[in-house]
């Protein structure tokens, strides 16, 4: 979806992805000439050491990004700072790959975005502003309502515009859980994307 949509989403863009894990998602926009990408996951050592390790041997995304450990909730300075060699103060794109399951930090999430985000702006008659794009499994499917109550809560709470994109069906990730009433939807890939109304 990145590749396919990189001139839109990403080409000269600033770019943040929260717990980015591997940071595939966070390399791919660095390959596609993100003006500037923050990859952010917990403030381990390994961890961040890691993401370093694979932004620097993927190519000329070194020129472009950087890891930083963030904890969700938490002031944001230090990500803005990272954006003072491209001259911004917000983010064009914040990517939230497979992170909202963990329901107890879904309102930290949402506050560092709406912090993050580039704000609506108008010129000419067209709107313009930052995109969340969200990604997600539901790898607990007795727990898909709350999930899904995410995208409520990012729309009541944080006014957020909430866009449904589409539902792939993959092959579920853990490949140790074998119950096969629930593998349907294990497989489900739901992506949307958040809009600023501010």
């Amino acid at each position: 979806y990145l590749d396919e949509h990189s001139a839109e989403l990403i080409e000269n863009k600033t770019v943040l992805e929260v717990g980015a894990g591997g940071a595939l998602p966070s390399i791919i926009c660095g390959l596609n000439n993100a003006s500037r990408v923050v990859s952010t996951d917990y403030p381990d050592p390994e961890l961040i050491s890691n993401i370093q390790y694979n932004i620097e041997n993927n190519g000329s995304c070194i020129k472009n990004s950087v890891s930083k450990g963030y904890i969700w909730g938490n002031d944001t300075e230090e990500l803005v700072d990272e954006l003072a060699v491209v001259d911004k103060r917000s983010f064009d794109l914040i990517i939230l790959s497979d992170v909202i399951f963990n329901h107890t930090e879904q309102d930290k999430l949402l506050k560092t975005c709406k912090n993050l985000i580039t704000p609506l702006t108008e010129i000419n008659d067209k709107k313009s502003g930052g995109k969340v794009l969200v990604i997600f499994s539901p790898h607990r499917p007795h727990l898909l309502d709350d999930d899904l109550d995410f995208f409520r809560k990012a729309k009541e709470d944080y006014s957020f515009d909430v866009e449904f994109i589409e539902m792939q069906m993959w092959s579920p990730l853990f490949k140790n859980d074998t119950d096969e009433s629930t593998r349907e939807i294990r497989s489900r890939v739901y992506s949307y994307v958040l809009y600023p109304t501010w």
